[in-house]
């Protein structure tokens, strides 16, 4: 065979391996052979005799696909479970750390398909990790990193079912309605729901999905969310979303993950203590903050326009005497008769148990 041949050969088989399907999944011949054809000039014929090359060199399998109305399903083409090129690449040790640590991060917001495919990468990854680690430094590097959750962590809630996180992800995968039951925080009695789901996210161990309702017009105010716990029970059903603009990233950006008030964008105003403001230089509450001095040395005047939410006011009371909210003059006034109350109940004597 010509070495340009041979080149071609070795060119298309190893993009044939990048192409093939995880086990579980398949495609036909003729799909291999129209990707193939996007980066090369090759027929049905030659795509086949590169398969039959995997095939007979362990790495591909054919198996039945799917059928539909009774029809009788054709073969597919997919890597073979224990050659896959995946597990292959996960050998090395620089691979198979970035998956691990990547994993940990991202493993809850992967789609079911996404899971099932990588199950045996993910257990190969720890598999080469744990093998190595008293033979490579870097084997061991996914022990001395972690992710923690920024404050208090609270304890991470359990979902109701099993199904609920899967089905979500089928339904947000293929734009798909969903129904079941939901019990609020408030009530705590179960209803019945039947919506759009828009968009995942996690916030520490928290997932929250956005949601529409199908009875409802898609206006500016339709987005709401809910968290995944509080579901009893979450089916998929065969009805399809409504088409809709909605971009997640700029639903968060906007604050729609912070229990935003009516009113939300405000221009604030404050007086901060030292141990306040010197953080603030490094980590700030918005863009457009300014840090400017006062006849105190001890302190300084934050000014920046910010999302006036749940979870901004959760950072103001936490900061107690350290913090004078000077503007606006409503969130003044919420600040300081929250603080009078918390005040008050400290103002009565503690009640006392018997040893």
């Amino acid at each position: 065979m010509p070495k340009a041949a041979i080149s071609d050969h070795l060119r298309r088989v190893w993009r044939l391996l990048d192409i093939l399907p995880a086990p579980g999944e398949g495609k036909t011949k003729v799909q291999l052979n129209e990707e193939l054809s996007h980066e090369f000039d090759v027929t049905l014929k030659t795509t086949e005799r590169d398969l039959q090359f995997l095939l007979e060199e362990g790495f591909a399998v054919t198996v039945p696909g799917k059928s539909y109305d009774g029809l009788k399903s054709k073969m597919v083409w997919q890597q073979a479970p224990d050659k896959s090129l995946t597990l292959h690449r996960m050998l090395q040790t620089d691979n198979a750390l970035a998956f691990h640590l990547i994993d940990q991060v991202a493993e809850k917001l992967l789609p079911p398909e996404v899971k099932f495919a990588l199950a045996k990468v993910r257990t190969k990854a720890k598999d080469r990790l744990r093998e190595r680690r008293n033979i490579e430094q870097k084997a061991r590097w996914a022990e001395k990193v972690q992710m923690v959750p920024e404050g208090f962590a609270l304890q991470p809630p359990s979902l109701r079912a099993e199904d609920i996180l899967p089905n979500l992800q089928t339904a947000l995968l293929k734009d798909l309605m969903i129904r079941g039951e939901h019990a609020s925080l408030r009530s705590g009695t179960p209803k019945p729901f039947f919506l759009e789901p828009r968009g995942l996210w996690m916030s520490g161990h928290l997932l929250y999905v956005v949601v529409t309702d199908p009875s409802q017009d898609l206006g500016p105010d339709a987005y709401q969310y809910r968290r995944l716990d509080r579901f009893l029970s979450l089916e998929v059903t065969e009805e399809p979303v409504r088409q809709t603009s909605f971009k997640l990233q700029e639903f968060l950006g906007a604050g729609g993950s912070q229990f935003v008030y009516r009113h939300p964008t405000v221009h604030f105003r404050a007086k901060a203590a030292r141990n306040v403001w010197s953080r603030l230089g490094e980590t700030k509450i918005a863009p457009n903050q300014k840090l400017t001095a006062t006849p105190d040395p001890e302190q300084m005047y934050i000014e920046a326009d910010v999302i006036r939410s749940d979870h901004f006011m959760m950072w103001l009371l936490s900061h107690g005497p350290e913090i004078e909210v000077l503007e606006p003059a409503s969130l003044r006034e919420e600040v300081a008769t929250k603080l009078k109350l918390a005040a008050a109940a400290y103002d009565a004597p503690a009640a006392t148990q018997k040893p």
